[in-house]
């Protein structure tokens, strides 16, 4: 498979191209770090329930996995750059009528069309990386693309927060909407400097496969939502059950299309390599345990703790310091540690997720944060250990027909996850809270041990993930 456009040869333009890229990955999860901090004052300004709150957070990311690998394959067809951009001014739009919003409904309305944007922008992001580059250039762009990435949810909180703080023009929240407007404009003034990319052999776009995994997933979250919340649950159980029943239909209209010599949107053949399977399980556990922890963490220094939005920021900087810090130094640790990296990671992750419980077990909400600091230190150069190489395995095991495809598995399980994290343990965290035996602190201190557990599993599934596999070839699956 062959490229329209090739690598620029000038460093310069190299850089400059995928630094535009990295501004979009920065932009998505810049938003949902974002609307973690400034959910409790939303929640205030509309009265919104405990479901209502989970819908706000989780229809960002559940649209957005919902059209991620059709808006990969989108792109190999049509221009990378073209749907970045395309995807640029309708998270724009949306952010425009977000801040407008004068209800939940509508909030929740323009959050999910803020979803379908970075939808639409985020696989050519590691579409593009995965087709212009190749060895020690690919591993220190993914190392990079996990800093950015880890970092603009951290940033979003504490630019978010600062916001809040300093409530311009009496708006409260809706500035971090303007400004999430106006970096995805800024981004789009600067896109002729990124590389144009499409593929001379796009896939098909099984536009039917994608219909119904779309759905799947939307019915399955808003299930998960619904659940945690103990809201409407006999809504909850017929949205799970369709869930189940769209996600056979899907699996077998993706045999029958692959049956048929074509590749469908989710090959069920790339699926049968053992380390693409476990990566992404990794995948789910990771960013499950850590969209709940965004969630958690702010929604405890804020409603419990009572901190103002910029403090609630600021009380995370040291854990994102420690992430970037780590992530931009990681190709010296693996150089150590070698398949090690991912376990040392994930047993630190499990150290530090007690060691925040039981501070706040013993102290309860008057615990100082500096106690807290050394835990979320330890926490955020865990997070990086962990997921700088996961990135790196689960792309080399994508074969390189399947550019755009790899771009948007990665990032739908991502997302998915992120959705899961908060409608089920933020779920979880927002119920337990509400009771008097239990409160802020012990509801965080239980799901500090659940998401312990989720640490530990990932850590076993680093360790079968380096055994000897058979990696998947480009024929594999023909067109």
């Amino acid at each position: 498979m062959t490229l329209t456009a090739t690598p620029e040869s000038a460093k310069k333009q190299r850089v400059a191209s995928y630094t535009v890229w990295y501004a979009g990955t920065f932009l998505g999860t810049f938003t949902f770090g974002a609307a973690n901090l400034i959910l409790p004052s939303v929640s205030a300004e509309f009265n919104a329930s405990g479901a209502e709150q989970s819908f706000i957070l989780s229809s960002y990311s559940t649209l957005l996995a919902a059209i991620l690998i059709f808006a990969g394959r989108l792109g190999d067809r049509f221009g990378r750059r073209r749907l970045f951009g395309l995807g640029l001014l309708l998270f724009a739009a949306a952010s425009v009528a977000a801040a407008f919003s004068d209800s939940t409904a509508f909030l929740i309305s323009s959050r999910a069309s803020q979803g379908i944007g970075v939808g639409l922008l985020m696989p050519q992001i590691l579409s593009t990386i995965q087709a212009t580059s190749s060895g020690a250039l690919r591993t220190r762009a993914l190392a990079v693309f996990g800093a950015v990435s880890g970092l603009g949810t951290v940033v979003g909180q504490m630019v978010s927060g600062g916001l809040l703080s300093l409530n311009l023009f009496g708006q409260s929240w809706r500035p971090v909407m303007w400004l999430s407007a106006l970096m995805a404009l800024l981004i789009f003034a600067l896109l002729r400097s990124a590389q144009a990319t499409s593929s001379t052999a796009p896939l098909a776009m099984d536009g039917f496969g994608s219909a119904l995994l779309g759905l799947a997933l939307a019915s399955f979250v808003v299930s998960m939502t619904l659940f945690s919340t103990g809201s409407v649950l006999w809504l909850a159980i017929a949205l799970l059950l369709i869930s189940a029943v769209l996600g056979f239909c899907f699996a077998r209209w993706e045999l029958r299309v692959e049956g048929q010599g074509k590749i469908p949107l989710a090959p069920p053949a790339l699926f049968k390599v053992p380390a693409l399977r476990m990566g992404l399980a990794m995948n789910l556990l990771f960013y499950t345990g850590y969209g709940a922890f965004m969630f958690e963490f702010s929604s405890l220094t804020q409603r419990g703790m009572r901190y103002s939005g910029l403090s609630s920021g600021l009380a995370i900087v040291l854990f994102a310091l420690a992430f970037v810090f780590t992530s931009f130094y990681l190709h010296r640790v693996t150089a150590r540690l070698g398949k090690h990296t991912m376990l040392v990671g994930a047993s630190a992750q499990i150290v530090a997720l007690i060691a925040l419980g039981v501070e706040l077990m013993v102290e309860g909400l008057g615990v100082q944060q500096w106690h807290l600091q050394v835990a979320l230190v330890l926490l955020g150069a865990s997070q990086a250990l962990m997921f700088g190489p996961l990135v790196q395995t689960v792309m080399s095991q994508i074969p390189s027909w399947a550019a755009g495809l790899s771009g948007g598995l990665f990032s739908t399980a991502q997302q998915l996850s992120f959705s899961l994290g908060v409608a089920v343990l933020g779920g979880v965290y927002f119920t337990l809270s509400q009771l008097e035996a239990v409160g802020f602190s012990g509801g965080f201190a239980v799901c500090m041990a659940i998401q312990a557990l989720a640490a530990a599993v990932f850590g076993t599934l680093a360790w079968r993930l380096h055994r000897p596999a058979k990696s998947p070839s480009d024929s594999v699956i023909t067109s």
